[in-house]
């Protein structure tokens, strides 16, 4: 994937004169992993791989079925997107979950811990 590169300004140069030439500042590497984590376990560089916005680890593109003319807004690897998913489980999660519930407590499958402090319960 193609990396953001920024040259200071003309404004910011006036106004910090240096000997040296204006240099290329590669903002990306403020904040690239540099691992490649694929799929196909394969750490090499193919010359297209996006990065996960979370973990920003490096996957190939192919392997993760992105496109050169379809490069999305946002990525999340696997691992990142897994974990999103469980930290908020969706209404579609909580359904099928509770449905799964519901027949096991239907079938008497359904195990459940009773405290025992309602079993010493004591009249006042």
């Amino acid at each position: 994937m193609s990396r953001l590169k920024s040259k200071y300004s003309d404004s910011f140069n006036d106004q910090f004169s240096s000997t040296e030439e204006e240099e290329d500042v590669d903002v990306a590497d403020q904040y690239d992993s540099g691992v490649i984590r694929c799929i196909c376990d394969d750490p090499s560089d193919d010359g297209f791989t996006i990065q996960c916005e979370h973990c920003l680890d490096w996957q190939h593109a192919s392997c993760v079925n992105v496109k050169r003319n379809r490069i999305p807004k946002h990525y999340l690897c696997d691992r990142c997107s897994r974990l999103i998913k469980k930290k908020r489980p969706t209404d579609i999660q909580n359904r099928r979950r509770n449905l799964q519930e519901s027949k096991l407590l239907i079938k008497g499958k359904l195990s459940y811990d009773i405290p025992e402090s309602i079993f010493n319960y004591k009249k006042l």
